[in-house]
């Protein structure tokens, strides 16, 4: 099995997904996390309580039963849950040690592509994140870190030398399609690794320092547990390499 169980008891499992597995409904011939664990369990029925995008890496809590699916559903949708990221960004103008952002999502179904855009509009829903800046970094200095393991030279940032790479905590106030990816490129803080969502120079940085999934990792999950009332908090280390050599 790709993830791995951090915790798990009658009602509930703690899991780690690796970057590369989707949560759900993967193709035919992929085998999907929710798949991996009705194996793991020899059980028809697995909770998904809620998600994380294909190549982004983390947390996640799954219930063994309906009841314990619902209730956990209703901390995710109260905020109960507190779920806490670290991102990797290329800040490509002004920004502030700590913000809020608030905006209004639509997804297109067709394209599978968020985007942000006026409260007004129909089918639009309300997206909120904090973030606060963990250190901030020239990209030349993450290259030097990378050495080895990476083909690029120096000489192949020469003018990307003033550019800065910025490791941020984020507190996810609600769950929307692409949430953290959508907000923070339209605030001119793209992901490292996003192609989808990421910008021209994001994306050129990200070939340049071979990062190849999303700059993200869902590092902590606090949530109460249902059956017993007491309040569980787990917390992994990313294991995607630019995100490591930011938090060291």
């Amino acid at each position: 099995m790709k993830a791995k169980i951090i915790y798990e008891d009658k009602h509930i499992l703690v899991v780690y997904k690796p970057a590369g597995i989707a949560v759900q409904a993967a193709g035919a011939m992929e085998m999907d996390l929710v798949s991996e664990l009705k194996n793991y369990l020899n059980s028809p029925y697995v909770g998904l309580i809620h998600r994380l995008d294909q190549p982004v890496e983390g947390i996640l809590v799954f219930a063994k039963t309906a009841p314990m699916a619902a209730a956990l559903s209703r901390q995710a949708a109260d905020g109960t849950m507190k779920k806490e990221y670290l991102a990797a960004v290329l800040s490509e103008g002004e920004m502030q040690e700590k913000a809020t952002l608030t905006d209004y999502l639509l997804k297109d179904g067709k394209t599978n592509i968020s985007k942000v855009t006026e409260a007004s509009v129909k089918n639009a829903k309300k997206a909120v994140l904090s973030y606060e800046v963990q250190k901030m970094v020239l990209s030349k200095e993450i290259m030097a870190k990378c050495g080895s393991q990476n083909s690029t030279n120096t000489k192949t940032l020469q003018g990307w030398e003033t550019e800065r790479i910025v490791l941020l905590k984020i507190q996810l106030k609600t769950g929307r399609h692409h949430q953290i990816r959508v907000q923070l490129s339209n605030a001119d803080l793209p992901l490292l690794g996003d192609l989808k969502y990421g910008s021209e120079k994001s994306k050129q940085l990200s070939a340049m320092l071979g990062v190849r999934d999303v700059a993200l990792c869902a590092q902590s999950l606090c949530f109460i547990h249902p059956k017993t009332g007491k309040t569980m908090e787990f917390r992994v280390s990313p294991e995607k390499e630019i995100l490591q050599n930011l938090t060291v």
